[in-house]
């Protein structure tokens, strides 16, 4: 069972009154703080069958994408260039999904780690000041400003993907 205790008495209040003037910055953070305590208070079971999902999406989607790239053109062929067509097709098609499949799953994974990275450091400010200690370094700090970024989601998912194809 999940552990997952974000209030949201705060976002029926701001969303129930018919004058809202509530500021996108803090209906940002507050849809993260939802993301993150629901993302990162998965168990690894569920981590595992949410990993399976994305994996099985992405490799039907990267299968479909790799085998219309390939199709098209001039539908008079002979047999033997219908057939020759085919394999490679099929071949387009397995390779893409895996390729797919394997982007899908290293960005759930990243998705779900920087949720875990987030709680924590909540935690750890949270802490800071029930002892009057000073805030520790803001997470953007904490590591590499690429590795933190959309961009850099998508680079290590490329990355992965990579590392994978070079391995086949």
């Amino acid at each position: 069972q999940r552990n997952n205790t974000y209030n949201t008495s705060n976002f029926r209040e701001r969303y129930s009154s018919s004058n809202n003037n509530a500021n996108d910055d803090d209906d940002y953070d507050m849809y993260r703080d939802i993301f993150d305590t629901t993302v990162g208070g998965m168990s690894e079971e569920e981590l595992s069958v949410t990993m399976g999902m994305v994996s099985a999406l992405g490799g039907i989607v990267g299968g479909i994408m790799a085998s219309r790239m390939l199709s098209g053109g001039n539908n008079t062929r002979s047999a033997t260039a219908s057939a020759t067509s085919s394999v490679v097709k099929s071949m387009a098609s397995t390779v893409g999904s895996a390729i797919a499949s394997e982007i899908a799953v290293s960005s759930a994974r990243a998705l779900h780690k920087r949720s875990v990275e987030r709680l924590q450091y909540k935690e750890e400010c949270r802490r800071a000041v029930e002892r009057g200690d000073p805030m520790p370094p803001k997470e953007e700090n904490r590591s590499n400003s690429n590795k933190s970024s959309w961009g850099g989601l998508f680079a290590n998912a490329v990355n992965a993907a990579n590392e994978f194809a070079s391995k086949r």
